[in-house]
């Protein structure tokens, strides 16, 4: 699934170079490996742009914090 995700499969992505994205995932290693591919397969401009968190707690803070244009949330997350 991670090399899939990695050549972006079939997918077709509009331009999000200056969106902010808020990720809520449940596992820290997969968090951190994302953040290896992610930011450049949706055509962030900067890895800065996205934020991932993996609890709660985080993210309802993450999500007070800032104005996000994407919420993702991971399926593992929707638990």
């Amino acid at each position: 699934m991670i090399s899939q995700i990695k050549t972006g499969g079939d997918a077709v992505v509009s331009d999000l170079s200056d969106a902010t994205l808020l990720v809520r995932g449940c596992d820290p290693t997969m968090a951190a490996k994302s953040r290896q591919f992610l930011p450049s397969m949706l055509g962030l401009r900067n890895p800065a742009q996205m934020v991932s968190t993996t609890d709660d707690v985080d993210f309802f803070d993450q999500l007070s914090r800032a104005k996000w244009d994407i919420v993702m949330f991971a399926p593992g997350a929707c638990r």
